[in-house]
């Protein structure tokens, strides 16, 4: 949906969004509520709805956040409280500075000149995370392991790390069956011989194409396909392995793009995108992954815009139904050893992502011994690990003290 789109129609919306608010209140102890980008777009605050325009209509008390890391995170701060409106600014009841690496008691001074400009306290500060914690949608650390090759005996997934890349949580099921090793690729020389090469979602399929062809990747992908490894595409990474994008809307950058050429389809970028909860199975696959065919799959099927086929014999990754509407549909396409899918959730459960892992390990000829960790044990560990930081780290008293008060 465009920005005039919503505009038109925010009443409408807004309509929505405030009964979503109302049943999740009567359904739970505690609702987060989480802001989306910048709190102070000064040419959108009078139509905001996902920041403060929520937190006004309901009287949401706030916790304003800012970036250690990133650099200036009292400019950050102070610069967000200076721009609010005194209804805006009233709502906010501390300050949590994330990220932080650096002297406690060197910073103190600063850290107490914010709070008095300010007029509100810091709550805590959240210490960079060096290990792998699993975070939706955004980097973390693992990711930037430089490695060419899989460790001795383990099957080699390496998939590519785009300058724009989006739904990282695809490949954590992978990341947990033994035996495996995910690779985040975004160089040649660390692409070495993969035993199957990933072409995750973007959120700017024209701008990772040309990120693709100036770093000499593609190069490297057409590579792997000519020694016979598979090349599986996931949305937007799907959208890339075809013939051509074209972008006649302006919703990326306008023109058209070459594709990879791996798969007979043209897509054609607009506004219009489609997210839908779907379940059901895997089409029968041809070459390496003929032994996934006929597993259960489920997750959530994304496009934006239309993939349209070149060739009428093109056939089907995957068969889903509509969670909501009960409609059966056809997704995604195969030739030659590459599959694209518009299923975001596609080796998300643990039979079909350990059958990926053995297929590739019989085909590399080597053996998966000992045992595997689930993806909910190792996110409950995570969220374990994390619990514990913020505890250590943040004022729970204070906080459990504005949770239950308000905004006064």
């Amino acid at each position: 949906m465009g920005l005039r789109e919503y505009l038109a129609e925010r009443e409408k919306y807004v309509g929505f969004v405030m009964n979503a608010f109302d049943t999740l209140c009567k359904e739970n102890d505690v609702v987060i509520v989480e802001g989306s980008g910048t709190p102070t777009e000064l040419y959108l605050q009078q139509d905001d709805l996902l920041n403060w325009g929520l937190a006004s209509k309901m009287n949401i008390p706030v916790l304003l956040t800012g970036d250690y890391a990133r650099g200036g995170v009292f400019a950050q701060l102070l610069g967000t409280i200076g721009l609010l409106e005194p209804e805006e600014k009233r709502l906010v009841k501390g300050m949590v500075i994330n990220r932080f690496h650096g002297d406690a008691d060197l910073l103190a001074p600063g850290f107490a000149e914010v709070e008095k400009r300010a007029g509100v306290p810091i709550l805590g500060r959240l210490p960079m995370l060096r290990d792998p914690m699993l975070r939706e949608g955004s980097l973390t650390e693992h990711l930037y392991r430089e490695m060419n090759t899989a460790p001795a005996g383990q099957v080699d997934l390496a998939v590519i790390r785009l300058p724009h890349m989006s739904s990282y949580t695809d490949f954590t099921m992978l990341s947990s069956v033994n035996g495996a090793s995910v690779r985040y690729v975004d160089s040649t020389e660390n692409m070495g011989d993969p035993d199957l090469v990933f072409l995750p979602d973007t959120k700017n399929v024209m701008q990772d194409l040309t990120w693709l062809r100036e770093t000499g990747m593609e190069t490297e992908i057409l590579k792997c396909r000519e020694r016979g490894k598979a090349i599986f595409g996931i949305c937007g990474g799907y959208q890339m392995l075809g013939l051509s994008v074209r972008d006649p809307e302006f919703v990326q950058e306008g023109g058209d793009k070459r594709g990879l050429g791996l798969l007979p389809m043209e897509t054609y970028l607009s506004d219009n995108r489609i997210r839908t909860s779907v379940s059901g199975h895997v089409c029968r696959l041809e070459k390496t992954l003929e032994p996934l065919s006929g597993m259960s799959v489920e997750g959530f099927f994304i496009r934006m815009g239309q993939t349209v086929p070149m060739e009428e014999d093109m056939d089907p990754v995957s068969q889903y139904q509509n969670v909501d509407t009960g409609e059966l549909l056809l997704d995604g396409a195969q030739r030659d050893n590459v599959y694209g899918t518009f299923l975001q959730g596609f080796f998300d459960k643990k039979e079909t992502a350990e059958s990926l892992v053995k297929l590739l390990a019989a085909k590399k000829g080597v053996s998966l011994n000992g045992q595997n960790t689930s993806t909910r044990e190792s996110r409950e560990q995570e969220y374990d690990h994390l619990a514990d930081l913020l505890r250590e780290h943040l004022n729970t008293e204070e906080l459990h003290r504005i949770m239950k008060e308000g905004v006064r």
